[in-house]
């Protein structure tokens, strides 16, 4: 009886390795990821070091997204460190250079690459720019695994790539692999048994039937990715959800003051930039972009951020918004605003010297709580305007207003979020 069944077990055991072996050959892979793939030509007769990095089925793969951020010197040239991955999975500690045997490696750039072109001068040429942001993730309500993180979102040249559904999808493949590997075992023995216990060869057929399904289910399981991967790799990627980063038009400030000011056009502009500043790329006047890094720093010390929400507007984008809220033209004493409508300032003369924010010395911005990554706005503008006084003493936009005067700017009476360097409007302190 015994040797019958190992004689039966023995012809299931070849599909069981062969299952096994495939799916460490070719793994699972749901995710689009975006790692950094370097790469060389195993022609070890070869000197040159090879300026690609994407992936390509002829060579191994080195992973060197963790581990470049420590450049070392070689000779005369930098290379940064990075692990190298051999096609059997188990990594090793090497250098991004000239390894022993002649083969040779890609210098790394700590970067994530699109596949170029397959000519190596769009290989070479190739570059992005790209953001990860701390976005706030999907939560599981059943934690399969405590363990799994979704990847970050990236934003790449003005593009967001979100992979959480090809990560979740490998967690569920992972997850189901062990578990019905258990399952199948524990059913293998089940028939086992009774195919020991069998009187008949029914029974023993029965129970050998049973062990052979177990055992190609087993074999399905492991090789199904692997599959289609072998068929077509495209099959087995979900391709990051892209989804286009959306720049959004600054809102008019409500009760622009239409009072007439005078000041001097700025000529050069910059971009405010800092951890917690946040904002729409706006531009204010090159000698007011280190005073207001600066009262980030001091708001940061205290647990807070900011978000611009305007600065310099040419000529063009304020006749835009006369044009829209006021009745009066472009170019008039008042802006006379039009029912339900903020005012704005009317550009009297078309002269862009008499607005504050067409001379580039005006910026409207709001303070902002951090947490986790999530950035808030403290009081939002309708609230705001309910009860000024409230809005000034709040405490994120006091800290704000502090911070800004600190460093030289004055805030309108009647705007909590405006502010100028150097003074503009009479009711500007």
């Amino acid at each position: 009886m015994w040797r019958k069944f190992w004689q039966s077990i023995h012809k299931l055991i070849l599909p069981c390795l062969f299952a096994v072996c495939f799916s460490l050959w070719a793994p699972p892979a749901f995710a689009d990821t975006y790692n950094c793939f370097c790469w060389y030509w195993t022609d070890i007769g070869t000197d040159t070091e090879s300026q690609y990095c994407w992936p390509t089925n002829l060579a191994s793969i080195v992973y060197c997204e963790d581990s470049c951020s420590n450049p070392h010197t070689i000779g005369d040239q930098i290379f940064k460190s990075c692990i190298y991955t051999d096609t059997l999975g188990s990594s090793n500690p090497t250098r991004c250079s000239h390894a022993e045997g002649g083969a040779s490696y890609a210098e790394t750039i700590c970067d994530r690459y699109p596949r170029p072109d397959d000519s190596p001068e769009a290989a070479a040429t190739t570059t992005t720019t790209t953001t990860t942001y701390e976005f706030v993730a999907p939560e599981l309500v059943v934690q399969l695994d405590p363990d799994f993180e979704f990847s970050p979102i990236l934003s790449e040249n003005g593009v967001l790539k979100i992979t959480y559904l090809g990560d979740y999808l490998q967690m569920l493949y992972n997850y189901f692999l062990g578990t019905m590997t258990v399952v199948a075992i524990i059913v293998v023995m089940y028939h086992g048994v009774m195919y020991l216990l069998a009187g008949s060869s029914g029974r023993t057929k029965n129970a050998t039937s049973g062990i052979r399904k177990v055992v190609w289910g087993l074999a399905l399981l492991f090789g199904a990715v692997s599959l289609l991967k072998l068929v077509n790799p495209e099959l087995t990627l979900f391709r990051a959800l892209e989804l286009e980063e959306v720049t959004a038009d600054a809102l008019m400030p409500y009760g622009e003051s239409e009072e007439s000011v005078s000041g001097t056009t700025c000529t050069s502009f910059g971009i405010p930039s800092g951890s917690n500043i946040n904002g729409n790329n706006v531009q204010v006047c090159d000698p007011m972009v280190k005073n207001i890094e600066e009262a980030a720093k001091d708001l940061q010390s205290q647990g807070y951020g900011m978000i611009l929400t305007s600065g310099y507007r040419s000529v063009e984008k304020q006749i835009e918004l006369i044009k829209k809220y006021c009745i009066n033209p472009p170019g008039s004493t008042t802006c006379n605003a039009k029912e339900g409508s903020p005012s704005a300032c009317p550009l009297k003369d078309m002269d862009p010297k008499n607005c504050p924010h067409t001379t580039g010395s005006a910026v409207d911005m709001w303070g902002a709580e951090i947490n986790n990554g999530v950035v808030t706005q403290c009081i939002i503008q309708k609230e705001c305007l309910k009860d000024l006084e409230d809005c000034f003493e709040n405490p994120c936009q006091k800290a704000l207003i502090d911070a800004m005067k600190a460093e030289g700017f004055c805030v309108l009476a009647s705007e909590p979020w405006h502010f100028e360097q150097p003074s503009m409007s009479s009711s500007c302190h």
